[in-house]
């Protein structure tokens, strides 16, 4: 039998918010033959229990150091649909999502990735809905909070903000809520395993572009999004790792640079990472204390 979408979801110790996405997606498969996949990577926080006896779910034993990208790797693997749906555990599916965005993808067999408009829980844009590729003077920009609405001449800004609702051909989209032509997926060899927890959906998209795959931004139709849900719980780790991936990223897709360009911008990104580490171990540790206070 022939499967329109295959969704796979990694999670780890969110067992709550699973139970939700997990719940939001009959109505909006409905008229789709689909399938689901759960990878779960934490422990000891009963998702596995509540997932391997679920008749609707394909449930996979992960662990804490597989990451996000070879976890979505693994059920990828085994997942039989035209489409494979990523997403993530701390996302509410709308009815008819992922019915309206398959079907959007078969009408265009040129695309190779779509996503939806991601909402916040304030129900504003997720900055990460709609991005551009990034480059060291958009990254400059960003760290520099530079206004979006005014970018200097040349520089694409990372996030982008789409003035209307109308649907765009754009770099990437958020790996929360990705909608993956499996042809293409294939065709590059899935996601990057180097990737732990970010970039991984900027460089799939990247590479899926390369092999002449656009990426559509659909902003019809609507998806929530609660964040960093997961990665809040290994805080320290998950700084790391976010720069970690933006070298990674950098490393691999920016070798054209001049070599003082590439120097300069190594440096900045580990010196950032310093201080983003040295930041998050004092707030832990500051709040480690004000804990054992409220004790004593």
């Amino acid at each position: 039998m022939t499967v329109d979408v295959s969704i796979i979801i990694v999670t780890y110790n969110v067992p709550d918010l699973l139970r939700r996405c997990l719940a939001t997606i009959p109505e909006s498969t409905d008229g789709l033959s689909a399938e689901v996949f759960v990878v779960d990577n934490g422990a000891g926080d009963g998702t596995w229990d509540s997932i391997v006896s679920r008749a609707d779910v394909q449930a996979i034993r992960g662990s804490r150091e597989l990451g996000f990208g070879r976890g979505n790797n693994l059920a990828a693997s085994r997942a039989q649909g035209r489409w494979l749906l990523f997403l993530n555990p701390d996302t509410e599916l709308t009815p008819l999502a992922v019915g309206r965005l398959v079907e959007r993808g078969d009408a265009d067999p040129a695309v190779g990735i779509l996503g939806p408009r991601l909402e916040l829980a304030d129900g504003s844009l997720d900055p990460a809905a709609c991005r551009t590729f990034p480059t060291p003077a958009s990254a400059a920009l960003r760290l520099l909070r530079w206004p979006r609405s005014l970018p200097p001449r040349g520089v694409r800004p990372y996030n982008v903000a789409p003035s209307s609702r109308s649907e765009a051909t754009v770099d990437a989209i958020s790996g929360a809520c990705m909608l993956v032509r499996a042809e293409a997926f294939r065709r590059v060899g899935g996601f990057d395993p180097q990737f732990f927890t970010y970039g991984e959906d900027l460089d799939l998209g990247f590479r899926i572009r390369q092999a002449g795959w656009p990426t559509l931004f659909v902003p019809s139709v609507v998806v929530r999004h609660l964040k960093r849900q997961s990665t809040r719980q290994r805080a320290v780790r998950a700084r790391v790792e976010f720069y970690r991936a933006i070298w990674l990223y950098y490393r691999k897709h920016r070798q054209r640079d001049g070599l003082w360009l590439r120097a300069v911008v190594t440096a900045a990104i580990f010196t950032l990472a310093l201080g983003a580490v040295a930041r998050q171990v004092v707030r832990q540790l500051l709040a480690r204390g004000r804990r054992k206070g409220a004790v004593s």
